[in-house]
């Protein structure tokens, strides 16, 4: 209305207002769309209207008042901007682990070598990310060494969506062994892969104590032991479940140290640097060591050879080891049973 102010209408001679201005052109747009037909434009019979807006609450007041200023009407009209949506991230990553995000992905699975430590996994301090919107609130969660949550909270606060990082630590199938210990003594010829061992035992002998070493801190050995020419076992489990089996037979030797010894039975082995061991495998055997004067310088009790071992090997067990300084000179050692000469020879030293 106010586009067209008070113009002088020629027809009539007179200046009209606004609002029979507008009145007179509202009908001349209807004649002319709507031709024969006969329209009359009437005023609002009303005395004021007010508009008030409130900016702070977002809200716009019309108050109307009638020609007779008798009825007021108010008409409100709230105003609101639409929060966003929008729950998504447009980068995230964690110790460059993750390759060509894709913020409509929400899980992410990674994998780490055997024997990593939970306390070299990621953490939530090493997670980066970039908002889609300022106004998005996002938090990072670890309840878990394996485990991460990142959540994304939309502007309008109804939007959610969470990015769930977690990890897994590749477990170690092995069940291999690292030694068997008899007695805390490693069995003789051991192999990892090897899994049956036999070891004998001297008659009335008491079963001796059995034990897996591992290979890896994180497996489980468990052992069972049999009787004297049965068989015990040791269980290996691995880090992932697996399960192997080692078995050792503990057999009586055909051997009896109680029966007379031959001159087989007994060994003089030179060790080197003055050391020599005096060795059977009958029992109640003594050397002696004499000068060539015959004057007995060294009487011992000879000790038994480890039945598992060959005696004429020079690294047999078992045995007694003696010692002499350097002095040049000849030596004779003499193995005795009950008295009489088994075995004798010499050596210099």
């Amino acid at each position: 209305i106010k586009k067209y102010g008070a113009i002088y209408d020629r027809p009539s001679g007179k200046y009209l207002t606004d609002a029979v201005l507008v009145a007179k052109h509202i009908r001349q747009d209807l004649a002319s769309a709507f031709p024969g037909q006969k329209f009359s434009v009437r005023k609002a019979d009303y005395s004021s209207i007010t508009i008030t807006g409130d900016t702070v609450r977002g809200t716009t007041t019309i108050v109307v008042v009638s020609q007779n200023e008798l009825v007021v009407n108010e008409y409100q009209l709230n105003f609101n901007v639409r929060l966003s949506d929008n729950a998504y991230l447009s980068d995230l990553n964690i110790r460059g682990l993750i390759q060509d995000f894709d913020s409509l992905v929400f899980t992410y699975h990674f994998t780490f070598p055997i024997g990593t430590k939970e306390s070299e996994l990621p953490t939530a301090e090493d997670v980066v990310f970039t908002k889609v919107l300022p106004s998005q609130t996002v938090t990072v969660n670890q309840s878990h060494p394996k485990e991460i949550v990142v959540t994304v909270i939309a502007e309008d606060g109804v939007a959610i969506n969470a990015y769930v990082i977690t990890f897994e630590i590749l477990l170690s199938n092995n069940t291999l062994l690292s030694d068997i210990l008899i007695n805390g003594v490693s069995i003789e010829n051991f192999s990892p892969t090897q899994f049956d061992y036999t070891y004998y035992l001297f008659h009335g002998a008491l079963l001796p104590t059995l034990e897996g070493i591992k290979s890896e801190e994180s497996q489980t050995v468990d052992v069972t032991m049999g009787t004297i020419d049965d068989i015990s076992y040791i269980y290996v489990e691995a880090e992932d479940g697996s399960i192997g089996e080692y078995r050792v037979h503990f057999q009586t030797t055909d051997i009896n140290p109680g029966e007379k010894p031959s001159m087989e039975d007994v060994k003089w082995t030179p060790l080197g640097n003055g050391y020599y061991k005096a060795s059977s495998i009958r029992d109640n055997v003594i050397v002696r060591i004499y000068q060539t004067d015959g004057l007995c310088i060294r009487t011992a009790k000879v000790g038994l050879v480890d039945p598992n071992d060959n005696i004429k090997e020079t690294t047999h067990e078992g045995g007694t080891v003696l010692y002499f300084e350097e002095k040049h000179q000849m030596y004779i050692y003499v193995f005795i049973y009950n008295n009489k000469v088994v075995l004798s020879g010499k050596f210099i030293r």
